[in-house]
């Protein structure tokens, strides 16, 4: 009969132990280490450090390096690639444990090497820049284990030029998929 009477008193000091005192919910984490799966299929390694600002707002810094490679009339060339980023994101619905997020992410990248272009190899150096309004959910679970997904259409301006002359510059519009995985503390 003890237990009966113990029991709801530990459910309600339990249940109002997650909720501060102006009624938000506490901050179990404050970061969230994680990495893109995706990338490694080009092979780059990009990882998102996002830091909990408040329990609704996250800020994220987003870096990469890896290697893409170029296709050309006389064959593959294997070019470094590099990244750095930042984003900041709202939590529209829930927080930065669990909750629906709308952001926008600025990434630049780079790209640089030596490509084999029939007669001759010539120095190749490619930048650009995308801006990513995005909408997104992330997971957080107690062990700290995260996964999150966002998506969003990237305006993306791109720059390229080899020594030998050649150069291009486009303006285009792209679809940005992020899937991550990783961990907060």
């Amino acid at each position: 009969s003890r237990i009966l009477a113990v029991a709801p008193i530990a459910l309600a000091i339990s249940a109002t132990s997650a909720i501060a005192d102006d009624g938000e919910p506490t901050k179990r984490h404050a970061a969230s280490l994680t990495f893109s799966p995706i990338h490694l299929l080009f092979p780059v390694v990009e990882i998102q450090g996002e830091f909990a600002v408040t329990p609704r707002v996250g800020v994220a810094v987003i870096g990469g390096i890896g290697q893409v490679t170029l296709e050309t009339s006389s064959g593959d060339s294997t070019l470094t690639a590099y990244e750095v980023g930042a984003k900041f994101v709202g939590y529209v619905l829930g927080d930065f444990e669990e909750g629906m997020q709308v952001g926008l992410e600025v990434l630049y990248v780079g790209i640089g090497g030596e490509a084999n272009d029939g007669d001759e190899t010539v120095s190749v150096l490619g930048e650009g820049l995308a801006l990513s309004p995005l909408i997104g959910y992330k997971i957080i679970a107690d062990i700290g284990f995260t996964f999150e997904a966002q998506a969003g259409p990237s305006l993306v301006f791109v720059s390229a030029e080899a020594d030998n002359g050649d150069s291009k510059t486009e303006l285009s519009i792209l679809p940005m998929l992020n899937l991550n995985v990783g961990w907060s503390f």
